[in-house]
């Protein structure tokens, strides 16, 4: 049997995983001895990929120059990664004003732009397609019911397509809507 107990005072994430894998060796001998000779070294560096803010100590982490962050505007395509993607990659040949539209009704999130450049591709009107553009294009619509919505359970696409009515969402308006 092993037991592992923790403190408030170790919430250094590589202290946890040291206290985790020695606790674990008494059970299994040598389990991680590899994973603990890299936390004791100067090389171990911990990732965390999450969708909201992890309950650990970020601004002491921050303030402290231990943490990076990647966060949603360091994935968007500035307005020259835009064009470099749209003109040089996907051929389209677009206009500065063309591409700055795009750019900014995408927020440079990469999916929309490729599929906003596949839709594009063929097409005689394609200034008329990027002034119309506004999300609801069937690749993106496609992409997003596949993607995002199939994705989440039964009760959460319950409420999204219950309260998709809805020009805002306040929690008493939802409740009034879903019942």
């Amino acid at each position: 049997m092993a037991w592992l107990s923790l403190e408030e005072s170790d919430s250094q994430p590589a202290s946890y995983w040291t206290y985790l894998i020695t606790a674990l060796q008494a059970v299994v001998p040598g389990v991680g001895a590899s994973a603990l000779q890299l936390l004791q070294s100067a090389q171990a560096h911990l990732v965390v990929s999450t969708r909201e803010d992890p309950a650990l100590p970020l601004a002491r982490l921050r303030a402290g120059g231990e943490l990076v962050e990647v966060r949603a505007a360091d994935l968007r395509f500035t307005l020259e990664e835009a064009a470099a993607y749209l003109n040089d990659v996907a051929g389209l040949d677009l206009a500065a004003s063309d591409i700055a539209t795009l750019e900014g009704r995408t927020e440079g999130w990469i999916a929309a732009l490729q599929l906003a450049a596949l839709t594009m591709q063929g097409r005689d009107d394609v200034a008329g397609f990027i002034a119309g553009f506004a999300g609801d294009d069937r690749h993106i619509v496609d992409y997003l019911v596949e993607e995002v919505l199939g994705r989440q359970p039964a009760d959460v696409r319950s409420f999204l397509i219950e309260t998709s009515v809805l020009d805002r969402l306040s929690g008493p308006l939802c409740d009034a809507v879903t019942g």
